[in-house]
């Protein structure tokens, strides 16, 4: 099947701007322009150049992962045939399986426009799916909190990996942009995703978490000036909670509302602040377990900067542990 073309837009100049990991690349093409919500560009990518195409890590370990582990499986069931049925009927099955699996990862993983933006108010990444074009455009005007929260994890003496949810989300709770990332550190796909990087040449780009740490980046920027303005007019920050309710810090104590009470805590009853699995807890002195205060990871929006509000306001070191 023939492959997308580069398809660069009209456009008097392309961005002058460095890509997401802060590389110059001159001779990018990009099929769309950035939307106007992202305001002034602070860096932009393709996977297009002039040339065509550029090879792509995370596309090509997708490759390599999933050719290993269905050739694997079509291995397995070519012996089993050529147990049951004798040579011909395993060296035929092998070679229909060989054929089938190269269609398909020509097909669902062939290369089609792509490109991302960061800018001073906003991000968007645009690509051409199988079902048309897709665009999404975040305003960070529209956030009030970046959350990170990992949603699965499996580790045995094998294999191991770990999903981790990013998402920005308005006042409401909604989710107005997210991504999942996947990180395979054992097992055969692990092995697959290294030989992926190594057959690529860029073993440190991977596109969609360049774009995140991009805009991450400028929205912490964003939301730390946000939270200095709240001090110096309220004298208190706040951050939410994804489960529907606040973190509050004021000078000296911490209050945490949520939809089934609140609870308050001045840094003067604090006893232990730590971090198990995931949750901090802050235990009250002379208290009881029910009386601490425990805040999970993923519930708290744009967690490294309260943490060091509550260190600058409170006294509380309650630093992520590493």
């Amino acid at each position: 099947m023939k492959e997308e073309a580069a398809a660069p837009y009209r456009s008097p100049e392309q961005p002058s701007v460095p890509d997401h990991r802060g590389e110059r690349r001159p001779d990018a093409v990009y099929w769309t322009p950035a939307d106007p919500a992202v305001g002034t560009l602070l860096s932009a990518w393709s996977n297009q150049d002039k040339s065509g195409f550029r090879t792509l890590y995370n596309r090509t370990r997708q490759r390599v992962v999933v050719g290993i582990l269905f050739g694997g499986f079509a291995a397995l069931l070519s012996a089993g045939f050529f147990a049951a049925f004798g040579p011909l009927a395993g060296l035929g099955f092998a070679a229909a399986a060989a054929i089938a699996l190269a269609a398909y990862l020509a097909i669902a993983f062939r290369d089609r426009p792509w490109c991302s933006y960061v800018g001073e108010d906003g991000m968007s990444d645009h690509r051409v799916m199988p079902r048309g074009p897709r665009h999404r455009v975040l305003r960070f005007r529209d956030a009030t909190g970046f959350f990170v929260a990992r949603t699965d994890h499996i580790e045995n003496g094998f294999y191991r990996h770990t999903i981790v949810d990013k998402s920005w989300r308005d006042a409401a709770g909604g989710v107005l942009l997210s991504e999942k990332l996947l990180s395979i550190e054992r097992g055969v796909s692990a092995a697959g995703a290294r030989l992926g990087a190594k057959l690529a040449g860029r073993a440190n780009e991977d596109p969609i978490r360049s774009w995140l740490a991009a805009g991450e980046k400028r929205w912490s920027e964003l939301r730390r000036a946000r939270t200095d303005a709240e001090l110096a007019e309220h004298g208190t920050a706040s951050f939410p909670l994804s489960g529907g309710g606040t973190l509050l810090i004021r000078r000296g104590a911490i209050e945490v509302t949520r939809p089934k009470g609140n609870q308050t805590l001045a840094a003067s009853e604090l006893a232990d602040a730590s971090w198990k699995e995931g949750v901090l807890t802050l235990t009250r002195q002379g208290g009881r377990g029910k009386d601490a205060v425990r805040l999970a990871a993923g519930e708290v929006g744009d967690l490294p900067i309260a943490l060091a509000v509550m260190q600058e306001l409170t006294g509380i070191d309650a630093a992520l542990p590493a």
